[in-house]
């Protein structure tokens, strides 16, 4: 199907809610990856997704459920465009080009919290047990691989991944010293 055409952002944003099942509970969880190479894309994201498939296919039982999985590529060039307006709270260099990996569960009742916080908790071990298994053997260069905030699972230490996570301290101690914003939201405790 191509449906390409002109449209308001609006319309744009709205056309993907036909992903949205009202009523589901969503998981998102995430890892972040060097993109391979050529000769070793296969193997690496053939692995990263028999991972994601096989953890998906071991809570199959739980109702409604739903498991996908994205590749979202960010080119080198966004850190670089990044760094020469400033600079950002991820600070990506400009060494490899990455993938940012984004898996989500869906399913319909809250009797299966507790398997599929298990499953997305092994999904992201597991993802990041490959990446840097990847990494040791070569097949993946090393790189600075910080978790992309909007996909974290809130398990995930998400400013320990973060080589800013000390100019985030200043800032949470400047703008928020009473911890509002810590101690009324269920995200990353820092």
């Amino acid at each position: 199907m191509n449906n390409c055409k002109s449209r308001s952002y609006y319309d744009l944003l709205t056309y993907n809610n036909f992903g949205v099942l009202q009523g589901s509970i969503y998981t998102i969880t995430t890892e972040t990856i060097p993109l391979p190479n050529v000769a070793n894309g296969a193997d690496v994201l053939g692995a990263i997704h028999a991972n994601w498939k096989n953890t998906t296919q071991s809570i199959l039982g739980v109702a409604g459920l739903i498991g996908s999985i994205a590749f979202q590529p960010v080119p080198k060039v966004l850190a670089r465009k990044a760094r020469e307006r400033g600079g950002d709270l991820i600070d990506l260099d400009e060494d490899v080009d990455r993938i940012i990996l984004e898996f989500n569960l869906s399913y319909w009742l809250n009797i299966d919290d507790n398997t599929v916080d298990a499953a997305t908790q092994q999904l992201y071990q597991n993802t990041r047990n490959l990446v840097t298994g990847f990494q040791q053997s070569g097949k993946l260069p090393e790189a600075y691989l910080p978790l992309f905030m909007n996909d974290a699972y809130w398990r995930q230490d998400y400013f320990g991944r973060l080589r800013t996570a000390d100019f985030a301290r200043e800032v949470r101690t400047r703008y928020d010293p009473e911890n509002f914003f810590r101690d009324q939201t269920k995200g990353w405790k820092m």
